[in-house]
């Protein structure tokens, strides 16, 4: 099953050279991108109701939608995770304008499934869930969203993306640490980066390098690559 991952080739050769580790997000890194296009804050979903679209009630007592000011907003929050977005997409041209790309990485995602699960899953005793997200409206409807499920659901102006994303939980979430020899990892410890080491691409704490052992790292997962000429 192949997927498609778009980004700037002097990031993303070392993938299809075989010399590269494979980044993984945290998913609070997404409200900092430097792309408009791209940037989301994804520790939240954001919901918003005209006041005649939803019904309040406190204490039994009906609130009338006019004795509403504004729009009722809710913010649900996400699981804390690390993930991979690619696109259902190939070769797409939208994409490639959107994400300020100039290559475009046909990516065997069963084989990177499999080493995930065994990493996380095995190793750690976490998850990994991989699917496509769900795109929603303004006043999409709030009533069961429970927060893993949250990390595959975006905003429909998202949606030219069609994404797919790979998302790996580990057991205690921002309470999580990790045992490597005398060494505490805390994979989900909120970053303290300074906004201009942040700007500079200096700041690495939001990020999760993985490499597979083989020789040749991913290079075997790689199919196609385009460029944009």
């Amino acid at each position: 099953m192949y997927k498609y991952l778009y980004g700037k080739w002097d990031v993303l050769k070392g993938l299809v050279e075989g010399n590269a580790s494979i980044r993984f997000c945290d998913i609070r890194h997404y409200a900092r991108l430097e792309n408009d296009n791209m940037r989301d804050d994804e520790a939240f979903k954001k919901f918003e109701f005209s006041p005649d679209s939803i019904k309040l009630n406190f204490a039994g007592i009906d609130l009338p939608p006019e004795d509403i000011s504004s729009n009722i907003k809710f913010r649900i929050p996400t699981r804390h995770c690390l993930c991979i977005c690619l696109s259902n997409k190939k070769n797409d041209e939208e994409l490639f304008e959107k994400f300020n790309a100039d290559v475009c990485i046909e990516f065997n995602v069963e084989y990177l499934i499999e080493f995930m699960r065994f990493l996380f899953e095995e190793k750690f005793g976490g998850e990994v869930i991989a699917k496509n997200v769900t795109y929603y409206t303004d006043n999409a409807g709030v009533s069961f969203l429970p927060d893993n499920e949250a990390v595959f659901t975006k905003h429909s102006r998202y949606q030219h993306e069609d994404e797919f994303r790979i998302a790996a939980f580990l057991p205690y979430d921002e309470k999580t640490v990790i045992h490597h020899g005398d060494k505490k990892i805390e994979p989900f410890k909120s970053c303290n980066c300074s906004e201009d080491d942040i700007s500079q691409g200096n700041c690495k704490c939001y990020f999760a390098f993985f490499h597979n052992g083989l020789p040749d790292g991913f290079k075997s997962y790689v199919g196609e690559v385009f460029k944009k000429n």
